[in-house]
Formats: structure tokens, C-alpha cells, sequence
């Protein structure tokens, strides 16, 4: 990959299905989109049939990735929950300062995530919690209200907000999850 600018709005690491289609709908709202899987081939080939279209960056490395984010950076990790989560934060956090957000879309145990939670965001790192159902999408919030600003818009089809406070338990927020889809957010 080439040398890389800091342009992009948001970054996609994990390129299986759900991490391709989140990329693509980034780009195809012109926002620019950087990507990254640990199989360089999938990432060549992710740019290779779907750069043209929108702003979308591929990298080889986590270190490229990182430094193609513009701060405070905003890291989607969608790779298989469990050790392979763990793995991803483990090459990104000596790659990242405070400020930056780490999404976890990998559908954790709610006791790793706020194992989780608790490692990054004792580094300044905020952490955030992603949970999906059928076309809706819905980003569960820390305590920060700046948050809200940036992710509204994102996505698309239906994208719900949810401020829950640090590390609700995932029974409060799949009830949340329902109600925001009942009420059409």
C-alpha cells in the first residue's frame, strides 16, 4: 500500500461479510474509510473490488492503518468475538493515544466486554459496543455525549443511539436494542 495520509474519517478492521458491508456503506456515504485484515490478500482484494466506491483506504499493517485515521481515531473491530477480539486491541493499543474509540461489532460476552473496557479505557482509550439485528444497527454509548455527535449518521437503514452509561450488562441492552427499533430511532 502506498504511504498513508491521515484522512480518514473512520476505520474497519475484520473484512468477513458484515465488516465489507459496513465499509462499503461508509464509503458509499462519501466517508472516507480506512480498512484493515490481518490476510493482506483479503484487504488487496476488499480495495480491489470495491474501492471505486467511495473514500476507501486499504492497509497492510496496523501501523498503517492507525496512522490513516485522523484523530481522535474511531476503530470498528469486527472480527469473532472472543480471543480473537482480545488479539486485535492487543496490535492496536501501542498504536493508539486517549481519545481514540475502539467499537467492539464482534458480539462479546458482556463480561469480557467490560473486561475489555476496563483495559482500554484505563490507557484514555474510550471503548464502545456495537450490536446489530437484521438491518438496524445500534451503537451502545459510554458517558460521553460527543460520541453521540459522531457516530450519528454512519450508518445507514436505521441507526439508533443508545447512551447506556459504562459497560451496561447485555440483557439491558438488547432490551434497549428492541425498544429503539419499536420507536423507529
Amino acid at each position: 500500500m502506498s504511504t498513508a495520509v491521515a484522512t480518514s474519517q473512520f476505520g474497519v478492521v475484520g473484512l468477513a461479510v458484515m465488516g465489507q458491508n459496513l465499509a462499503r456503506n461508509l464509503a458509499g456515504k462519501r466517508i472516507p474509510v480506512s480498512v484493515y485484515n490481518r490476510t493482506v490478500a483479503r484487504t488487496d482484494e476488499f480495495v480491489s473490488s470495491h474501492g471505486s466506491e467511495g473514500p476507501i483506504q486499504g492497509a497492510h499493517s496496523v501501523e498503517e492503518f492507525v496512522t490513516q485515521l485522523a484523530r481522535p481515531r474511531a476503530i470498528l473491530m469486527m472480527v469473532k468475538a472472543g480471543p480473537p477480539v482480545d488479539e486485535t486491541i492487543a496490535h492496536l493499543l501501542p498504536h493508539l493515544e486517549a481519545k481514540d474509540i475502539l467499537i467492539d461489532g464482534g458480539n462479546s460476552y458482556f463480561t469480557d466486554t467490560v473486561r475489555r473496557a476496563r483495559e482500554v479505557e484505563s490507557r484514555g482509550i474510550e471503548w464502545q459496543d456495537l450490536c446489530g439485528l437484521d438491518d438496524h444497527v445500534v451503537l451502545l454509548l459510554g458517558d460521553e455525549v460527543e460520541d453521540i455527535i459522531q457516530f450519528r449518521g454512519l450508518f445507514s437503514v436505521s441507526f439508533g443511539l443508545l447512551k447506556l452509561g459504562p459497560h451496561a450488562p447485555d440483557l439491558l441492552a438488547l432490551t434497549a436494542q428492541f425498544l429503539i427499533l419499536l420507536m423507529d430511532i
